[in-house]
C-alpha cells in the first residue's frame, strides 16, 4: 500500500494479525469451569434428597442419666475427703479405691491377689443416694446422682458440717478451717501472701 501525501517517500504495509490464541483458551475454560459448576450442584441436589430420606435421631436429654444398675446408697463414711476405704491385707496401706489396691498389689508378684483384696469388693458404679434422709437425692425420695464423686460434692457442700483441715497459716485466735484439702489449698495460697507467718510472735493480725 501506498502514501500519498508529502513526498514521494512509501512506507511498509499494514499487515493484519490473526485472532490472539488467548481467547480460545478462555473460552475453553469457562467451559471446563461450568461443566465443573454444573457437576457440583447436581452433587448438592443428589446429597439434600438423600438427607430428606433418612429419618430424625432423637436423643435423651443430656442431664437424664440412663443406667440398668439400680441407685445405691454407700455409708457417710466414704463420702469425707481423704476416705481411703481399701486396705492392703499385706502391708495394710490403704487407697481411695479398689482399682488402686490391686495396682498396689502388683508389688507382691509372689502373693496371690486375693491375699491383697481378701473380701474387698469394688464400690458398685451408677447412681447413688444421699445418706442423708431428708434429702431430696434419698432412696426414700426416689431420685439419685449420677455418681459417686458426684455424691460427695453434694453431701460435702450441703451436708457436712465438721471442718476437718485446719490452716497453719493462719493466727490461733482466728484459725479458719475447711472441709476438703482444695478448699485448704486454695486460702492457704491467699494466707501466705497476705502475711500470716508469725502467728506465735503476733498472733493478733498479720505482719505490717
Amino acid at each position: 500500500m501506498q502514501w500519498h501525501g508529502y513526498g514521494n517517500e512509501s512506507l511498509p504495509s499494514v499487515v493484519r494479525t490473526p485472532p490472539y490464541n488467548e481467547s480460545r483458551e478462555y473460552q475453553t475454560t469457562i467451559r471446563a469451569q461450568q461443566s465443573q459448576i454444573e457437576l457440583l450442584e447436581a452433587e448438592v441436589v443428589r446429597l439434600r434428597k438423600k438427607l430428606s430420606t433418612v429419618p430424625a435421631v432423637t436423643s435423651a436429654p443430656p442431664a437424664i442419666v440412663i443406667s440398668n444398675q439400680p441407685a445405691v446408697t454407700p455409708p457417710v463414711a466414704m463420702l469425707y475427703d481423704g476416705c481411703k476405704p481399701f486396705e492392703c491385707g499385706i502391708c495394710h496401706n490403704r487407697f481411695t479405691n479398689f482399682y488402686q489396691l490391686t495396682f498396689h498389689g502388683k508389688h507382691y508378684p509372689q502373693s496371690p491377689m486375693t491375699k491383697v483384696v481378701g473380701k474387698q469388693v469394688p464400690i458398685p458404679v451408677g447412681p447413688k443416694h444421699c445418706p442423708d434422709e431428708q434429702c431430696e437425692y434419698a432412696k426414700s425420695m426416689g431420685k439419685s446422682l449420677r455418681n459417686l464423686q458426684t455424691l460427695k460434692r453434694h453431701w460435702q457442700r450441703v451436708h457436712q458440717t465438721d471442718r476437718p483441715y485446719a490452716c497453719t497459716h493462719c493466727p490461733p485466735a482466728r484459725q479458719k478451717s475447711f472441709k476438703t484439702r482444695e478448699n485448704l489449698k486454695t486460702h492457704q495460697k491467699d494466707c501466705t501472701k497476705n502475711g500470716w507467718v508469725c502467728r506465735d510472735l503476733c498472733p493478733a493480725g498479720p505482719v505490717s
